[in-house]
């Protein structure tokens, strides 16, 4: 498995994540704050093929609001797997 970086990077409204398996399985793709806080769960246990794949986020948190400038981690996790990388959103 492997998480690209997103792009743009820094961004502003929305911004791609990729990443690429190699076997199916349940996906979970979170973002976090800096304080470790999870603000948005993009993909919450869903299962996915094998192959890259796109998500976009559009900054928008869980509350239904936008997120303030700054910067957050976007963590990846398929069965034994975890992977992060850091974003920055700018306004």
């Amino acid at each position: 498995n492997y998480l690209q970086q997103n792009y743009p990077n820094p961004f502003n409204p929305m911004t791609t994540i990729e990443f690429t398996l190699s076997k199916r399985g349940n996906i979970f793709l979170d973002i976090f704050d800096c304080t470790g806080r999870k603000i948005r769960s993009l993909i919450d246990g869903v299962s996915y093929s094998s192959g890259q794949h796109a998500i976009k986020w559009d900054g928008i948190i869980d509350n239904g609001k936008r997120a303030a400038s700054g910067i957050y981690f976007y963590v990846l996790r398929s069965d034994n797997t975890q992977m992060s990388r850091k974003m920055i959103l700018l306004k």
